[in-house]
């Protein structure tokens, strides 16, 4: 089977696993979004979270490959005793999507990896929420 770009719509049909739909998404949505600290990221929900970050001098990788998996994180954080934290930052709704983000979230589970889960709920007051979530990880 494998992947099958779609010209008209300029989309991947056709996965052949989940992981594909990681890079559905990069190809779909291109980082236009330029950050304060210069980072060019998908959405304005990841201007909000990158720009929190860099305001508050907090070190972060936008798009990192989560090492030995085919999972790509939104942020990847390192707390001051070295843990590494993942961020997260749902927004789409499609069911394939839904799909892939329970698969992620379940991975992150299984590896007791630590993971912050951000969505547009979580966005109306980040100042409040990421604080809660970083504090837990002595990074701020």
């Amino acid at each position: 089977m494998g992947l099958e770009l779609n010209r008209e719509e300029n989309i991947i049909t056709n996965y052949e696993t989940l992981d594909d739909i990681d890079v559905d998404i990069r190809l779909r949505y291109s980082t236009t979004f330029r950050c304060t600290d210069g980072h060019y990221v998908r959405s304005k929900n990841e201007v909000i979270i990158d720009n929190w970050l860099y305001e508050r001098g907090i070190v972060h990788i936008y798009e990192k490959k989560v090492i030995g998996e085919n999972i790509i994180c939104d942020f990847y954080l390192r707390s001051k005793d070295g843990n590494a934290i993942y961020i997260e930052v749902w927004g789409l709704d499609t069911d394939q999507y839904k799909k892939r983000k329970k698969e992620k979230i379940d991975f992150y589970l299984k590896n007791k990896l630590n993971l912050i889960n951000i969505t547009d709920v979580n966005i109306r007051n980040i100042d409040d929420f990421l604080e809660v979530e970083l504090k837990k990880y002595k990074l701020i």
